[in-house]
């Protein structure tokens, strides 16, 4: 699985994702599946803007970049620093090529769902890691974020989910983190993560407007170590 890399870059630099759907142009995720290679081609999973899933086909014989392979309408070629792999993906436009880089998300992927990547490196760049949580009587907790997207020790929740698709949707213009999405106790915040503090505050609707508003802080939980 391979993500834009400026869109992740951006992720980090801004500590949301809300700030970086800008982005969000394109092919932002890629899944090749070796095994599905077919004679001198491979049809590779990719998403277009977070959201619209499709199919490129990947062509094993020289394109007229001189350093991709065909794909699609484009080529696709790597480059290798410090033993970190990049794949390049080659676009032609007004007499140029135009060159957009891709960082590896996971080692191995199912390739049904592209939002997985995405989603792996959100996590691992922004919540990853242990935190302190105090409550309302002062008592102490850690709570532990993972890579996959499994929390431990936050109240009863099990998983979280982090909103990466900022399109033209209502109620969808603030950063948002879903604790156990798609169950009976599901429960979404406003995040803010300022430093090591990750700021979790009450979610509001303003329906007319068609906006999410900030509440008041709920929680607090600062970060006790690296990932």
């Amino acid at each position: 699985m391979w993500v834009k890399q400026d869109y992740i870059d951006k992720i980090i630099s801004t500590r949301s994702p809300l700030l970086a759907s800008d982005k969000v142009i394109g092919i932002t995720t890629m899944h090749f599946n070796t095994a599905q290679i077919a004679a001198d081609s491979l049809v590779a999973g990719v998403s277009y803007d977070n959201h619209n899933p499709g199919s490129v086909v990947l062509r094993f014989k020289p394109g007229k970049s001189n350093s991709g392979l065909p794909f699609g309408e484009n080529e696709l070629g790597y480059s290798t620093k410090n033993r970190d792999t990049s794949l390049l993906l080659y676009q032609y436009y007004q007499n140029k090529w135009v060159i957009t880089p891709y960082v590896k998300a996971l080692q191995q992927s199912s390739g049904t769902n592209l939002q997985e990547g995405i989603a792996y490196l959100i996590n691992k760049n922004l919540f990853a890691g242990n935190y302190t949580l105090t409550d309302s009587l002062g008592k102490l907790s850690t709570v532990k974020f993972k890579n996959n997207g499994e929390v431990t020790a936050f109240f009863n929740f099990k998983k979280y989910t982090v909103e990466n698709s900022f399109d033209n949707k209502t109620l969808n213009n603030l950063d948002q983190i879903t604790f156990n999405i798609f169950s009976s106790d599901e429960k979404t915040y406003i995040f803010k993560i300022d430093g090591n503090d990750l700021n979790l505050f009450e979610s509001k609707k303003d329906t007319k407007a068609g906006l999410l508003v900030r509440g008041r802080l709920l929680y607090k939980l600062v970060r006790l170590s690296d990932k």
